[in-house]
């Protein structure tokens, strides 16, 4: 038989630590935790493309102090200077800039983590039409209330939104 030790109490407890800190902040393993209720629009990042195509990823962050749960795929509404929505067709599923659509799943944010999803669209200047320019967008997922920040994004055509992803390399394609 091998040598079995007892790992002392203070070698087990700080193993644990270096374990829960190198744990994601988000997890494809949603339980029992409540639909996120309180989320922020934390940072976009923007990504020019040629021929007038751009991506924005957009980062939800849990400002709660305990963990929630989130799927599926936003609500998103772009609204001009004056607060009122602009008439684009938004459409679920893969985008012009060839994200990856990671498809509606339940995933576990931890307090301070957050999830990404990509909006794209065919900007001004696409076959010479001018576009009109929101100011904000508006973010709502079931059970959550709707999150509005400052955003411009001049869609010509339609608006394509991915569902949310733990990680924004969850919505780049695989190469």
């Amino acid at each position: 038989m091998g040598d079995r030790r007892r790992c002392p109490p203070a070698a087990a407890a700080a193993a644990l630590a270096v374990a829960y800190l190198w744990l994601p902040n988000t997890s494809a393993q949603a339980g029992t935790e409540p639909a996120c209720q309180h989320l922020s629009i934390s940072r976009a990042t923007y990504i020019q493309a040629t021929l007038g195509h751009a991506r924005t990823d957009l980062f939800l962050t849990n400002v709660s102090n305990a963990p929630c749960r989130i799927a599926g795929y936003p609500n998103v509404e772009l609204l001009d200077d004056q607060g009122q929505p602009l008439s684009v067709h938004v459409r679920r599923g893969a985008d012009h800039m060839k994200a990856r659509d990671p498809g509606s799943r339940a995933l576990r944010v931890q307090p301070k983590g957050d999830v990404v999803f990509a909006l794209s669209d065919v900007g001004s200047g696409s076959n010479g039409r001018s576009c009109r320019v929101s100011r904000y967008v508006s973010v709502q997922l079931s059970g959550m209330p709707s999150i509005t920040r400052r955003l411009a994004i001049a869609p010509c055509y339609t608006l394509n939104v991915t569902a949310v992803a733990a990680r924004e390399s969850d919505l780049n394609p695989k190469r």
